[in-house]
Parts: structure tokens; C-alpha cells; sequence
């Protein structure tokens, strides 16, 4: 998964420009995308390089897992975030149907956090 992660994320790129524009070495990208993975560091550094979510890069090599991220760093990251991005997500959602279960869930979620 991280080499097709890698072709979107870099639109193909050759590992010669891949490495120009991370800040590593050619021998050091081709032997990522032959062994089919990478550090966690020159993930994160490659995703950097191309605008991409070093989050998603990390869960297409393996190294954390979608439970990861529900687990801890999702549910951390929604408790910091401010309100207003956390209204806009939301009506995001509402307006795109993109809130699975629609107002019901919604106001049951609500229901649910006002009991604790």
C-alpha cells in the first residue's frame, strides 16, 4: 500500500525527483519503493515535500493503523480543536450528507453528551 501511496502522493514522480525535493538521496528512495516501505521519518519528510498528509502516509506503510488514530490520536485531536473548525466540519457534513445516520445521529450524539 505505501507504494501506491507513494505514486499518488508524489503523481509519479521519478525517485530522482522525489529525493530532490525531500531532501535525500536516489539510492536511498529506490531502496524504499523496492523493499516497500520506508522509516517513519522519511515518510513523514516525503510527505512534507509533496503537501501530503504524513498521517495517511504512515497508515499506508503499516507503521500506525486506523485503530491508532481512533484510539488516540483522532479523539485527542478533536478535544484540541477549536470550535469553529469543529462547527464547520460538521455542517460539512450535515449539508453533503456526509453525516452517516443524518440528524438522528446527530441529535442522539448530542442526547448522549448531555448525560455525562
Amino acid at each position: 500500500m505505501w507504494r501506491q501511496w507513494l505514486d499518488h502522493a508524489t503523481r509519479q514522480d521519478s525517485d530522482r525527483e522525489i529525493a530532490r525535493k525531500a531532501g535525500l538521496t536516489h539510492s536511498t528512495v529506490s531502496r524504499w519503493r523496492n523493499a516497500g516501505t520506508a522509516p517513519a521519518e522519511g515518510i513523514i519528510r516525503i510527505a512534507r515535500a509533496y503537501a501530503a498528509d504524513p498521517i495517511d502516509a504512515l497508515v499506508s506503510a503499516g507503521i500506525i493503523t486506523e485503530d491508532d488514530l481512533m484510539n488516540g490520536g483522532l479523539r485527542n485531536a478533536v478535544r484540541h480543536a477549536p470550535t469553529a473548525y469543529l462547527t464547520e466540519e460538521l455542517h460539512e457534513r450535515v449539508t453533503t450528507g456526509r453525516l452517516h445516520g443524518g440528524f438522528g445521529e446527530l441529535r442522539r450524539m448530542f442526547r448522549a453528551w448531555s448525560t455525562r
